[in-house]
């Protein structure tokens, strides 16, 4: 499996947890995306994994760690 293919195996799973509301799951995922993604260079995913963290952050009442990922993901955009 390629790098980039990895990322967005990471990145779907972090969407289809939050999707079920597996809030715990999707972050896990999501940062695992983010740590391999670092040496992808692959902006349009990482703002994926930033707006599924923030989301994910926010359902389990981590409002401070929301808003930085929040912030990151307009900072891409």
């Amino acid at each position: 499996m390629s790098l980039i293919d990895e990322i967005i195996l990471l990145s779907e799973m972090g969407r289809f947890y939050y999707s079920q509301k597996r809030y715990v799951e999707a972050i896990k995922y999501a940062e695992r995306g983010l740590l391999t993604e670092k040496n992808s260079g692959s902006a349009k995913i990482r703002r994926d994994l930033f707006e599924t963290l923030s989301k994910s952050y926010l359902e389990i009442n981590k409002t401070k760690d929301s808003k930085k990922y929040l912030n990151l993901f307009h900072n891409i955009k």
